[in-house]
């Protein structure tokens, strides 16, 4: 993944208005760290990173993560598949579902630079 992410990311560093980076999971959160650690670019002081999943690695890493509600999660999933109707076309469309969460606040993010 470095291979391909840490160029980007170099690209992004140059775009000093840039002030927060969001990782579509920790996993790639946890790499945009090692990138900025390894460039010695301070966080939060010079750029905020947050994560989604809040995974137990995000909680050694002290990265702010999104945390979905994991009892509205497993109610939806469950709720899909106790009405899914085989072979029947739905009589209206699907409708997106809704899940609540939270940020869990950790180390990483902070007020943007001006």
């Amino acid at each position: 993944m470095r291979d391909r992410l840490f160029p980007l990311l170099e690209n992004l560093v140059r775009d000093r208005t840039v002030t927060a980076w969001v990782g579509c999971n920790d996993e790639l959160a946890e790499e945009c760290l090692d990138f900025l650690r390894i460039r010695e670019i301070a966080v939060p002081q010079e750029v905020s990173v947050v994560g989604f999943d809040d995974s137990y690695d995000s909680i050694i890493q002290k990265l702010t993560s999104y945390n979905f509600n994991g009892e509205a999660y497993m109610n939806a999933v469950i709720s899909h598949v106790l009405h899914y109707r085989v072979g029947a076309a739905p009589a209206k469309p699907v409708e997106p579902i809704e899940i609540d969460g939270f940020i869990v606040e950790r180390q990483t993010t902070g007020k943007a630079r001006m």
